[in-house]
C-alpha cells in the first residue's frame, strides 16, 4: 500500500472513531414516509400451509404494516402442486425532498437492517418478486453457498416506522 493510501485509510478510520455518530448516521437518520398499499401474487412449489406462513413472515419482517396485512390462499393445493397466495398490505414509501408524498398516513421513519433466513430458493424468489415492493437500500443477496450453509439469504435496509417518535404532520 502506498503512503498516500495508508494516510487516507488512517484518516477514514480516525474519522469513524472520532465521530461515531457521523459513521452511524445513515442507518439512524429520521425521515418522513407514508403508508402505501401494495399487493403481490405468489406461486411457489411447496405445501400451501408452509408457503402461507413463509410469505406472511417475510412480509412482516420486511416492514408490512400488521394491521392491514391480508394473506389468502387461492386454490391450494393446485393440481400441479404449486401453492398460490395473494397478499395485500401497506409499506412505507419515502417522502421525496420536494415534500411529495404518496397518498397515505405520514409517519416518522428510519432505516433498519433486516436479514432474512430460510430456504435459499424461497429467499431468491423473495428477492425478485416481493422485495421490489418495499422501500429498500443496501440490498445484499448472500451468495448461494453461504445461504445453503447458514440459511441466511438476504440482507437489506428497510424503511420502518420509528417507535415512540411523534408522527410527522400530514
Amino acid at each position: 500500500m502506498s503512503s498516500r493510501g495508508w494516510v487516507l485509510g488512517a484518516l477514514a478510520v480516525g474519522l469513524g472513531v472520532a465521530f461515531p455518530a457521523l459513521a452511524a448516521a445513515p442507518s439512524e437518520q429520521m425521515s418522513s414516509a407514508a403508508w402505501t398499499r401494495r399487493q403481490v401474487h405468489v406461486v411457489y412449489r411447496d405445501f400451501c400451509d408452509s408457503t402461507y406462513e413463509q410469505v406472511r413472515r417475510v412480509l412482516l419482517q420486511l416492514g408490512a404494516r400488521p394491521s392491514d396485512l391480508n394473506v389468502s390462499e387461492l386454490g391450494c393445493p393446485a393440481p400441479n402442486g404449486a401453492a398460490s397466495i395473494d397478499a395485500t398490505f401497506s409499506v412505507l414509501a419515502p417522502i421525496d425532498s420536494a415534500g411529495n408524498a404518496p397518498a397515505g398516513t405520514v409517519v416518522d421513519a428510519h432505516w433498519q437492517t433486516v436479514e432474512l433466513k430460510g430456504s435459499c430458493i424461497f429467499l431468491f424468489y423473495v428477492t425478485r418478486k416481493i422485495l421490489p415492493l418495499f422501500s429498500t437500500r443496501n440490498v445484499k443477496r448472500i451468495p448461494w453457498d453461504f445461504c445453503a450453509k447458514y440459511h441466511v439469504g438476504l440482507r437489506a435496509d428497510i424503511l420502518t416506522p420509528s417507535q415512540g417518535a411523534p408522527a410527522a404532520s400530514q
